[in-house]
């Protein structure tokens, strides 16, 4: 049985995710600055972190990664269209958001394109560029982490730094082939059903 543990925080209110299975397996989802309330769970359930996964890569998304990663020795996978903006990270992190520690730059990464499992279930990877070139959306049965591309209220803005409004567009008509009644896991804000978001 899968579990999500969400924590949202920062001065955007990012929701950072914890998902984990029965043997404590364990993904995380878009780590922003929330290190000591995720490494604390991952600790008190004694989990097995099998890797760290962001939606895409502003700063307010992969903020905590590096951190996560050399302490829970976890890959950190990212689509390799966002690789740029990581070179943006330090700029960002000591000027926006100062409750990050813009000290420990994000280094390696993985490029993410298909998918990768949980246990014996497939997480499968859904390129949704548009918010930034390299945003995706992770499935994972009937749930749908989809950072900041669609949220309860509508869909991600595309006038920030990386944003593109035909790639979004077309990847709200990919949203719109799922399955409607998926629940979706937003990157701010609370979750929604995907038809429900999609029809704002």
């Amino acid at each position: 049985m899968l579990k999500v543990k969400k924590f949202q925080t920062g001065r955007l209110k990012t929701n950072s995710y914890v998902l984990h299975d029965n043997d404590k397996r364990s993904f995380i989802i878009d780590p922003a600055s929330a290190y000591e309330l995720i490494i604390n769970f991952v600790r008190k359930n004694d989990l097995n972190v099998k890797g760290i996964i962001a939606t895409h890569g502003h700063f307010d998304h992969v903020g905590q990664s590096s951190k996560l990663k050399e302490v829970l020795n976890s890959p950190f996978f990212l689509h390799e269209k966002d690789e740029e903006l990581l070179e943006h990270l330090p700029f960002y992190l000591g000027l926006i958001e100062k409750d990050l520690e813009a000290q420990i730059p994000l280094i390696d990464f993985y490029p993410i394109k298909n998918s990768v499992h949980l246990n014996n279930q497939q997480i499968k990877i859904i390129y949704t560029p548009g918010h930034t070139l390299g945003s995706i959306c992770i499935r994972i049965g009937n749930i749908l982490f989809t950072g900041d591309t669609i949220f309860k209220g509508g869909i991600g803005s595309v006038d920030e730094y990386w944003g593109n409004s035909k790639l979004m567009l077309d990847s709200i008509e990919l949203l719109r082939s799922l399955p409607g009644n998926l629940t979706i896991l937003p990157g701010h804000g609370e979750k929604a059903i995907l038809k429900e978001a999609l029809s704002k």
